[in-house]
């Protein structure tokens, strides 16, 4: 167990129902009609995002998010995180042109352990660097397919 990125496209039309509806958001990352349109990044996002930073990315597709406006009362650890249209298509447009291998010519496992770079495992280069690379092509892969959509993404770190 441990932090896992949760991402999910959604069509204009369910973003409403997403802000008022925070049980119905966390239940798509596990609905069969949403299987198309969710990643799990597993504990790699925030390695994901430190790389990317490294790089000098204009774009953030882990915390460049705003958070999700809930229902009053809405635990923190429900806390999603909303990306517009807008800023999809900027995201997209930046990962789609950017291979992993520009991103992992920044990796240093002990760059990585002294930022507090979750989740601190970071001793196998070429492991860890298939393990980034794999939820980087994930990324890659939403971002643009949601961009081509008009969707807005949501992520939520659980």
């Amino acid at each position: 167990m441990g932090m896992i990125g949760h991402y999910v496209r959604l069509p204009a039309p369910d973003v409403d129902r997403a802000r008022s509806d925070r049980g119905w958001v966390l239940g798509l990352f596990h609905d069969p009609a949403y299987a198309d349109r969710v990643l799990d990044t597993d504990k790699a996002w925030h390695g994901v995002q430190f790389l990317l930073e490294r790089s000098g990315a204009p774009v953030d597709p882990v915390f460049g998010g705003a958070e999700l406006a809930g229902p009053p009362g809405t635990a923190p650890e429900e806390a999603v995180l909303e990306f517009p249209p807008t800023r999809v298509a900027a995201i997209a447009a930046h990962l789609s042109a950017t291979p992993f291998d520009l991103l992992a010519a920044h990796f240093d496992p002990a760059e990585l352990t002294g930022a507090g770079v979750y989740p601190m495992i970071w001793e196998d280069p070429e492991e860890d660097l298939a393990y980034l690379g794999g939820a980087y092509r994930g990324l890659v892969e939403l971002f643009t397919a949601a961009a081509a959509g008009g969707d807005t993404v949501l992520l939520w770190i659980s």
